[in-house]
């Protein structure tokens, strides 16, 4: 079973995520379970090469190498979400209540159930598996992110058909990411 499980193991990385994130839609009215990847990942990497895996993806995950970036990105986001929200001010809009961002609620739910936690399922594992295994082709690493955006943009397809997300985040964002 071991044999087969590594011989298949981005396959079988792929069925158990749509599995894992997907079993609660038609239950939780379309939201997905965002710890899916990561838990698919968890459980190949354990079966497939134990210990030795574990540090491998333990590296992957920590080896943070877009220094700054990781506080230019999301300033980006603050910056124009804050821009955008002073300019409804100026132009006569009211804050009738706190805005819900601000929130300790949300921000606790955001670290825990935020959609963060798929990035170490898609990037951390399956990202370097399909660049390992089309390594030695001509744009390798492309057809790698372009198959993982494919199998990242089809993930989110039940938000769209529960109308939580229009069809260009799925196709632009979700494959773009």
């Amino acid at each position: 079973m071991k044999k087969i499980l590594q011989r298949y193991e981005i396959v079988f990385f792929f069925l158990l995520t749509y599995l894992l994130s997907w079993w609660a839609v038609p239950v939780m009215n379309g939201a997905l379970i965002p710890q899916g990847p990561m838990f698919a990942a968890m459980i190949v990497v354990s079966l497939t090469m134990g210990r030795s895996g574990w540090r491998e993806y333990g590296k992957r995950l920590t080896n943070w190498r877009a220094g700054w970036w990781y506080l230019i990105g999301p300033s980006i986001i603050i910056g124009y979400t804050g821009i955008a929200f002073a300019i409804n001010l100026w132009a006569g809009a009211t804050l009738a209540e706190m805005p819900h961002v601000l929130s300790l609620g949300v921000i606790v739910q955001l670290l825990l159930v935020g959609g963060q936690w798929e990035e170490p399922g898609w990037t951390g594992y399956a990202l370097p598996k399909l660049e390992e295994r089309f390594a030695n082709r001509p744009n390798g690493a492309l057809i790698a992110m372009l198959v993982l955006g494919v199998f990242r943009a089809l993930w989110h397809l039940p938000l769209f058909l529960f109308g939580k997300i229009y069809w260009f985040d799925i196709f632009v964002f979700s494959f773009a990411f």
